[in-house]
């Protein structure tokens, strides 16, 4: 990656979270910028607080442990 490509971007990187994790591949010439907030869900907390008893086999039936 030249200098000038690298200038190229910085309009994109000043758009970006200050706190998002940035990757220079040199070797492909690109860069990956990881959004490391949370998705688009809040934490659920202890499961037993909001699951019913018919969640719980529903997760349990994909094998999703809780």
């Amino acid at each position: 990656m030249t200098v000038r490509e690298l200038l190229d971007l910085v309009p994109i990187l000043e758009q970006t979270d200050p706190n998002d994790v940035v990757h220079i591949d040199a070797g492909s010439s690109s860069i990956i910028i990881l959004n490391t907030r949370p998705g688009l869900h809040q934490p659920m907390g202890e499961p037993q607080d909001n699951l019913t008893k018919r969640d719980m086999e529903f997760l349990r039936s994909l094998r999703v442990a809780v």
